[in-house]
């Protein structure tokens, strides 16, 4: 019988009466039964060479973790018995570099043998991992038995990926019988899905689709770990950038920005430059803001030369004229960093030596009240919020919105998830 037979609807007994109370209980109660029995069938079930894990604990191992978790069981398992004795314990507690006696062995079955037959099977192993990752405080000590679950190649590229809105799968590729030179070999490939960004002909281009790293071992576990490896190095030397955390870019990549930006390349293609890098200059405030305001003075100097009040390049007297003036004011109202704009007016070629005065207010964030600056000038401490992208989208600047989604922003990004990274 199925058990959906179970969720037929109750009908009337033989004599026409109604079924009565008890057989309605008894009937809820198969109805519960077998909507569990349907639930089961649906669970995830995690298993490497016939080891399964528990079902309570499926969701504390991602796959590749449960894999190594099974290894490291193996590897304890000295005898090959599928337990762990507590001389084989002994052994486990010295690779942790922990007190190995026979009584601190003794001491650990104690207190993770559930059924108390002096043995550890893989059901009661997986429970003790579990606990540990779980925090229990009785099992502080054990902690590096779930650290080195995340250090193998598997698990670092699993991390490494997930930063880059990545999918990562393993799939067998050739198995090497073995001859009378070798042993048998196996080829494992690595597949990672999403989003990538080249370089072609010195333009950054973006595709969506996978790319592919081969590893070769003399089982497919050490296969695996190879095309693992081989993907990490590949990563990091495609994009540097994920070395970092998102938004983080090292002054060399900073200077190498400024530098660009100064013979002339756009400041778009500086963002998608540094996409291709694996960097994440949308979330990094103090970047944008620097190319927004680089891309936007540019222009005001194209227009009037004397924008600045000055013969760029020569010595100047510093006086700042009422259009640099009001630049600079609008720009702080708007929430831009003091900062960032000494940074840009210096890579114009603004003496900050020169005027000293204002130098000082833009780093306090201060905005001048008078049209010229002036000892005696009214200064407003109240600064709005830090500009990003989202005050870009509220405001309607077409062409921040447009440089913020070079440099990586998801077009339907939200505060929540963006201030969460």
């Amino acid at each position: 019988m199925s058990h959906m037979d179970f969720l037929e609807q109750p009908k009337n007994q033989g004599d026409g009466s109604k079924p009565s109370k008890a057989v309605l209980l008894e009937k809820d109660a198969k109805v519960d039964a077998a909507k569990k029995m349907a639930d089961r069938t649906h669970e995830t079930v995690l298993e490497v060479r016939g080891f399964k894990c528990p079902i309570r604990y499926v969701n504390d191992f991602p796959p590749d973790e449960f894999e190594e978790l099974v290894c490291t069981f193996e590897k304890f398992d000295v005898d090959g018995s599928k337990t762990i004795d507590k001389h084989e314990m002994r052994k486990m507690l010295a690779d942790l570099d922990m007190d190995h006696t026979m009584d601190k062995a003794n001491e650990l079955m104690e207190q993770i043998d559930v059924d108390g037959s002096g043995q550890l099977d893989f059901a009661e192993y997986v429970e003790f991992v579990a606990r540990i990752k779980r925090g229990d405080s009785l099992l502080r000590g054990y902690a590096k038995l779930t650290a080195s679950l995340n250090e193998t190649p598997m698990s670092v590229l699993d991390i490494q990926a997930k930063k880059r809105q990545l999918t990562v799968g393993y799939r067998l590729v050739e198995e090497r019988a073995p001859t009378s030179m070798h042993a048998a070999y196996f080829v494992m490939e690595a597949v990672l899905t999403g989003k990538w960004f080249d370089m072609v002909d010195g333009a950054p281009q973006q595709f969506v689709g996978s790319k592919r790293f081969q590893g070769i071992g003399k089982t497919t576990r050490d296969a695996k770990f190879k095309s693992a490896e081989s993907a990490l190095v590949k990563l990091k030397s495609m994009m540097p950038g994920i070395a970092y955390t998102p938004g983080v870019i090292p002054e060399n990549w900073m200077k190498w920005v400024r530098s660009n930006f100064a013979r002339g390349v756009p400041e778009y293609k500086l963002c998608s430059m540094l996409t291709t890098k694996g960097f994440h200059p949308a979330r990094n405030s103090g970047l944008m803001q620097h190319l927004i305001a680089s891309a936007e003075l540019k222009k005001e100097l194209e227009r009037d030369e004397e924008f600045m009040g000055m013969n760029l390049g020569h010595d100047g007297d510093g006086i700042v004229v009422d259009t640099l003036e009001a630049y600079l004011d609008n720009k702080l109202r708007m929430g831009f960093d003091g900062a960032v704009l000494v940074e840009v007016m210096a890579s114009f070629g603004f003496p900050p030596e020169k005027n000293p005065s204002l130098i000082q207010r833009l780093r306090r964030n201060e905005v001048s009240a008078g049209s010229q600056l002036a000892p005696a000038a009214i200064i407003e401490a109240k600064r709005p919020r830090c500009r990003d992208f989202f005050q870009a989208c509220e405001e309607g600047s077409l062409f921040e919105v447009k440089l913020y989604l070079h440099a990586g922003m998801p077009a339907d990004a939200s505060e929540e998830v963006v201030g969460g990274t």
